[in-house]
């Protein structure tokens, strides 16, 4: 049994940013919290 693998521009980004960022939402499930941070929200 095979699972699909979706791959976002955004994630890929990320990987190239830090690639903990990844491992942290896909792999261990711990969401990123983005809407929470000022320079975030300021760079939106």
């Amino acid at each position: 049994m095979s699972a699909e693998v979706f791959i976002t521009v955004s994630d890929v980004m990320e990987y190239l940013f830090c690639p903990r960022f990844i491992y942290f939402m896909y792999c261990l499930g711990i969401p990123q919290h983005e809407e929470k941070r000022y320079k975030v929200l300021k760079g939106r």
